[in-house]
Parts: C-alpha cells; structure tokens; sequence
C-alpha cells in the first residue's frame, strides 16, 4: 500500500499518494511553500523543514507574520491565495518541488 502525506492548512486535509516512497527517505533539499506559516501548525512546519535543512518560503498576511517568518530562517511571501495567479507566482517564485 503506498504511503500517504497528509497535507493540512487551518480546516483542510487532504492526503497525496507518493507511489510506497517515505518523504524521510528522501535525502535531496526541497523547496517548500508553506501556507499559513507564521503562525500555528503552519509555523511548526515551516521550522521543522529548515531544521531539516529544506528552502522555505510561507506566506503570510500582515508584518507580523512576516516577522516570525524570517526570525524561523524563511522568506515570507503575501499572496492573495483566492487568486489563482498569485498563488503560482509564489509557487514559482519558490521554486517548489
């Protein structure tokens, strides 16, 4: 059975499907966008993905965030994430894997 990730920003999960392959098992360095993070679970796992040694870019949507964001090792970015076009010029910006 393949394993699953489970995705989670504020009230949505969904699970992705990675073909048997463990995200531990992989020893490259990723690029991560990293919704909702600066604060909460998603500043948890923005921390987590630096101490692991991963490039993370979060967004964030006042200064504070951005703030917390920065102090964690990321680079905050302030998309509007109802727009599709500003979500991928993140997703571009970071380079995501």
């Amino acid at each position: 059975m393949p394993k699953r990730i489970i995705l989670w920003h504020n009230s949505h999960i969904s699970v992705a499907e990675r073909n048997g392959r463990e995200m531990a098992d992989d020893k490259k360095i990723l690029n991560v966008l990293v919704t909702g993070g600066s604060e909460g679970v998603g500043l948890a796992v923005t921390k987590a993905l630096l101490h692991k040694g991963h490039k993370v870019v979060a967004t964030t949507t006042d200064a504070d965030g951005a703030l917390a964001i920065r102090r964690a090792g990321a680079l905050p970015v302030y998309p509007d994430l109802t727009r599709a076009g500003e979500v991928l010029s993140a997703l571009r910006m970071a380079n995501a894997d």
